[in-house]
């Protein structure tokens, strides 16, 4: 815009010519990308940001049911572009907007809304451990309320480790037989809580050792999910020993079995008995007798079969009749032959099933 200015003096008139004057148009503030729904689990956090231009200064004002929120407790960024909630409590849940404004007006985004998830999942183990080549049973409890919409389950393995298609209680969208890695679940509608299953993996032959497994829960509503973690994190899988007597790897202590031991028990030197024995891969036990060595000789093997529990390369009468104790363990009338890892025992066993207690931490 320009102009002039009009003087005058003694009867005459001067023009004055002005500098232009620009005038800048203010534009109301346009929303560029909206915010999201959310789902959160109880003492979770989580964001929701909305993206606007206009003319600057832009100004932000987060609601929560038609009420606008001031940060303080959970809230932080009630007044700027991304809204944060952290130790998000049932008091969170609720549909969200975001006002922006500038001088030449203001614009509100869409309403979105945040589901509360108060959820506890947890994981345990069946039993004592794994043992090395058989199957372990993992047992899962997921305990919730909250709106959801579905529900999904993951977990990642051990290096090596395979799903085995054995369980109870499995949703029908499951890992298929023989997945390694990372074995996901799924529920297309939400369960009545508490939802319980087990499933079942393959342990590799050669693995030792302490094993872990991380699982996630996953609740989904709408069309946004939330990830929580189940406890313990991660679950400690211990290895269980087995006996060197117990070549079918069943806990239990049979007739053939106890005749095996026999027979490493009767190895003889010519016609002294010695119950010597050695480290051979070959035997069903993974030892064979060892005819060529004296009863005084001293030696030092590889490893030791589990009835010798003084560790000197053979089997005397107190051994055999330890594992004869095991051999007759009984539950009422019959014979099992049960028997479970035990540190404080002589030889590491003790007669009966082993039983582990799960509690929730």
């Amino acid at each position: 815009m320009a102009g002039v200015a009009i003087v005058r003096a003694s009867g005459a008139a001067f023009t004055i010519p002005l500098n232009v004057l620009g005038l800048n148009q203010i534009s109301a503030p346009v929303i560029t990308s909206q915010p999201v729904n959310r789902v959160a689990g109880v003492g979770t956090s989580t964001t929701m940001t909305v993206g606007a231009t206009g003319q600057a200064p832009l100004g932000y004002a987060w609601s929560k049911n038609g009420v606008l929120l001031v940060d303080g407790g959970a809230i932080l960024g009630s007044q700027g572009a991304t809204l944060s909630l952290s130790g998000v409590s049932a008091a969170e849940a609720g549909v969200y907007t975001c006002r922006v404004s500038n001088p030449a007006g203001a614009v509100v985004s869409n309403a979105v809304t945040l589901v509360v998830m108060n959820a506890a999942p947890t994981h345990a183990v069946v039993g004592a451990g794994y043992t090395p080549g058989t199957t372990v049973m993992i047992t899962n409890t997921i305990t919730f309320v909250g709106a959801g919409s579905a529900l999904g389950w993951s977990v990642l393995l051990p290096n090596g480790w395979r799903y085995a298609a054995v369980g109870v209680g499995e949703p029908a969208v499951k890992p298929d037989s023989g997945s390694t890695d990372l074995l996901e679940w799924a529920w297309t509608t939400l369960p009545v809580s508490p939802v319980t299953f087990t499933y079942g993996l393959q342990v590799p032959g050669t693995v030792v050792g302490d094993q872990t497994l991380a699982a996630l829960v996953i609740f989904r509503a709408a069309g946004a999910a939330a990830q929580i973690t189940a406890k313990p994190d991660p679950l400690v899988l211990t290895q269980v020993a087995l006996h060197s007597a117990d070549t079918d790897r069943n806990f239990r202590i049979g007739l053939l079995e106890l005749t095996r031991m026999i027979e490493l028990f009767n190895t003889r030197n010519s016609t002294n008995r010695t119950g010597a024995y050695r480290v051979d891969a070959t035997g069903e036990d993974g030892f064979s007798p060892e005819p060529t060595r004296t009863k005084t000789a001293v030696v030092t093997l590889a490893s030791y079969h589990s009835a010798d529990s003084n560790r000197d390369g053979k089997v005397d009468l107190f051994e055999l009749t330890r594992l004869i104790e095991l051999y007759n363990f009984r539950v009422g009338t019959s014979r099992t032959g049960d028997y479970h890892t035990a540190a404080e025992t002589e030889d590491g066993f003790a007669p009966g099933p082993g039983v582990i207690a799960y509690t929730s931490p």
